[in-house]
């Protein structure tokens, strides 16, 4: 045991199964996902862009322009995103914590998370979204043809928002090792008398 790291001063904890830790934070993902759909439905037009009379096919018409309606899509993309990852890194926290039996440390890594995931949805949003909208400007039928960059797109922003996952290895308890396994889904050791380490 390494006196370094910080989980060798807690408490001993006691220990579970992977299949146990597997079933938090599945539970915990999916109780996240559903909570965060909620929401994004709720706040679709949460941004809307300004409106201006344009003249189509001899009639006039109240129509957003192109650059306007992507910026309050990606606004509106960037909040539902930035929500998903907060509430996934809440309850992945708030699930290490309650499947180590410390409802105390389950609320400081949920707090962790919520700060984490809400970053990084959000950020990821931010620098991947403009690579969408660009394509949809340019090329707006061929996109509608191939989904493999709105599916590079979402995945990559859905890719980060799991990197919150590191809030259920803070709740677990555990040190480094297994913080940076719980932000890539990987598979938690068992240490007698620690808990999954």
């Amino acid at each position: 045991m390494n006196p370094s790291d910080p989980a060798a001063n807690l408490p001993p904890a006691p220990a579970a199964s992977t299949g146990r830790l597997g079933a938090w934070a599945l539970g915990a993902g999916l109780l996240a996902g559903i909570v965060a759909w909620l929401i994004g439905e709720a706040a679709y037009n949460a941004f809307r862009p300004p409106y201006a009379a344009q003249h189509v096919m001899g009639q006039v018409i109240m129509k957003a322009s192109f650059a306007d309606q992507s910026a309050a899509d990606s606004k509106n993309a960037t909040l539902a995103f930035a929500v998903l990852g907060g509430l996934l890194g809440t309850a992945l926290g708030m699930a290490g914590g309650l499947a180590r039996q410390s409802a105390r440390t389950g609320a400081m890594a949920a707090a962790a998370g919520l700060v984490l995931g809400g970053v990084l949805g959000a950020v990821a949003s931010r620098a991947l979204l403009p690579v969408y909208f660009h394509a949809l400007e340019v090329a707006q039928e061929a996109l509608s043809r191939d989904l493999t960059l709105p599916l590079l797109v979402h995945g990559g922003i859905w890719a980060a928002c799991g990197l919150a996952g590191v809030a259920f290895g803070i709740g677990l308890g555990g040190g480094r090792a297994v913080v940076v396994k719980a932000g890539f889904g990987g598979p938690h050791r068992r240490h007698p008398g620690r808990g999954p380490l």
